[in-house]
């Protein structure tokens, strides 16, 4: 008996060590590779997810859906803390999506934005300042410059949905010198990158924690022209207070400073102006 027992643990054995060494099939190998690719991540939180919709949602099904949670999560009859909060982001997400221009845009954004991650830092564009950027931007995702947020942070958000980064960059270049013929001198001139960091940060847009920048300058008049006409006015009609504030014939017009790289920034100090900018910066364009 015991002489089976070992011939039946011997062949198990020998079982085993021929399966460890057997060759993959080609439809295991192609399985294997599959799995090892590299995905397409979705995008989690989307406007759609937040409305509880698919993304080809008809418009009568998502303001069923809007009515629906804004019913349950309205701060007058949910006492829950996060009641206020999840009330307010469905009403941003419905304002974007019951809107054609706007969730064509959204669309548009929300594609790009579900690409896989890159392994490494990747610079998707170069300006002389912010305001040339965000056309830029504009231009490549086909969205309006008014759904294009660069933050005091270094952040970029698109819809208010993280996007990429922003930093100021010193570049070396060349200017043809007047005087001398044929001479070109060195100089350094301020840049500014749009990046893909090589981690994306999981970053959500919260209220109240942003400032808005719209545009920059590097010095006092470039920055009351550029200014002057965001408002259809003469750079002569714009003071910048010693204070930081901006004043546009006699009128507030938000916020100034001057950076540590030493250029100018004109900026908008909470979300609320940032909602009023937008939506006027978005039907002047329409």
């Amino acid at each position: 008996m015991g002489t089976f027992l070992y011939i039946l643990l011997f062949f198990f054995l020998l079982g085993l060590f021929a399966s460890k060494n057997k060759k993959p099939t080609e439809k295991q190998q192609e399985t294997k590779k599959d799995k090892s690719a590299p995905t397409v991540k979705k995008a989690k939180n989307s406007l759609y997810t937040v409305l509880k919709v698919s993304e080809d949602a008809s418009l009568e099904e998502i303001k069923k859906s809007y009515r629906q949670l804004a019913k349950k999560y309205h701060p007058d009859r949910n006492l829950s803390k996060n009641a206020a909060s999840q009330f307010r982001k469905i009403t941003e997400a419905y304002d974007t999506l019951k809107d054609k221009d706007k969730r064509a845009a959204y669309d548009a954004v929300l594609k790009t934005l579900e690409e896989a991650e890159p392994q490494e830092e990747k610079v998707l564009c170069v300006a002389g300042s912010i305001q040339e950027m965000r056309g830029k931007l504009s231009e490549s995702l086909k969205i309006p410059t008014a759904f294009i947020q660069f933050t005091h942070t270094g952040d970029i958000f698109v819809y208010k949905r993280y996007f990429a980064c922003w930093r100021p960059v010193w570049q070396n270049g060349y200017r043809y010198h007047r005087r001398m013929v044929f001479h070109w001198e060195p100089i350094v001139e301020l840049g500014f990158e749009c990046y893909l960091p090589a981690m994306r940060k999981n970053k959500q847009y919260r209220r109240g924690q942003f400032q808005t920048i719209i545009l920059t300058a590097l010095d006092v008049e470039n920055m009351k022209m550029l200014i002057g006409m965001c408002f259809n006015r003469q750079g002569s009609s714009v003071i910048l207070s010693d204070s930081g504030d901006v004043f546009v014939e006699g009128e507030y017009a938000w916020c100034w400073r001057l950076t540590t790289d030493g250029y100018l920034e004109y900026y908008l100090p909470t979300d609320d102006d940032y909602d009023i900018w937008s939506s006027a910066a978005f039907n002047n364009r329409k």
